[in-house]
């Protein structure tokens, strides 16, 4: 926290000092308790941010999950053996939608 807190300090003076629209701002208005506040304002921010890329990464590997699931099922019906041919190019479509779904989650 204490890295942060530095950091921190060290984004407002630059924006103080170089930011046309941060001339107007009371340099005494910052205290401590706003720079604290900022702080866990960050920290949330991240712990929301790491929350969102474990969902997206979650929703590629189902994406990927189903994809192998039916293109299994396009491999069964496509044998010689089997009948209902017209499944195997159902399932084919549909695994590939999904794989295509999860290669946007990448993109």
């Amino acid at each position: 926290m204490a890295v942060l807190s530095i950091a921190l300090q060290y984004y407002v003076h630059l924006k103080l000092n170089n930011d046309p629209g941060w001339k107007n701002i009371k340099k005494y208005s910052l205290s401590l308790a706003t720079i604290q506040c900022l702080q866990w304002l960050m920290v949330a921010v991240y712990i929301v941010m790491v929350q969102c890329i474990v969902e997206i990464w979650t929703a590629e590997v189902v994406e990927y999950n189903v994809s192998y699931v039916y293109h299994s099922l396009f491999a069964y019906f496509d044998r010689d053996n089997v009948p209902l041919k017209g499944l195997a190019k159902f399932f084919k479509e549909y695994s590939d939608e999904e794989r295509e779904h999860a290669i946007k989650y990448q993109g």
